[in-house]
């Protein structure tokens, strides 16, 4: 992304994608995450910038991740190899596997969450 006007409009273009594939209309969505249905438009044009809080919501509304809805199928993660420095951190991702699917669920859902505040100060920060 060139700049954070870039990456507005590909989080709206993602964010239609993601509608258009589950077969929902603007007002559908715009609905399940409390917004109006014009200001659900400028954020699916890329004409204006949500709050995390919005975001999160149409995630939800969605069904995908909040890495999914900002970046789409291409993220970065994807493409380098990851390389974990903090080795207690390794060590606390070893034992994930061993939680109950709700909790792994949870844990999924706390990361996103870190993740997408850790971009949205980065994305204020490019404005």
């Amino acid at each position: 992304m060139d700049n954070a006007r870039d990456l507005i409009g590909e989080i709206g273009a993602n964010i239609k994608t993601l509608r258009l594939a589950k077969g929902l209309q603007q007002k559908e969505v715009a609905s399940m995450t409390g917004v109006s249905v014009s200001q659900y438009g400028r954020i699916e044009n890329g004409l204006t910038k949500s709050s995390i809080v919005v975001l999160l919501r149409m995630a939800e509304a969605l069904e995908v991740s909040l890495d999914m809805l900002i970046y789409g199928e291409k993220t970065e993660i994807d493409k380098e190899p990851i390389v974990l420095k903090d080795k207690d951190l390794v060590e606390k991702m070893k034992q994930l596997d061993r939680l109950s699917d709700k909790d792994k669920e949870l844990a999924h859902q706390m990361l996103d969450l870190l993740l997408a505040k850790m971009r949205f100060k980065e994305l204020m920060n490019d404005l």
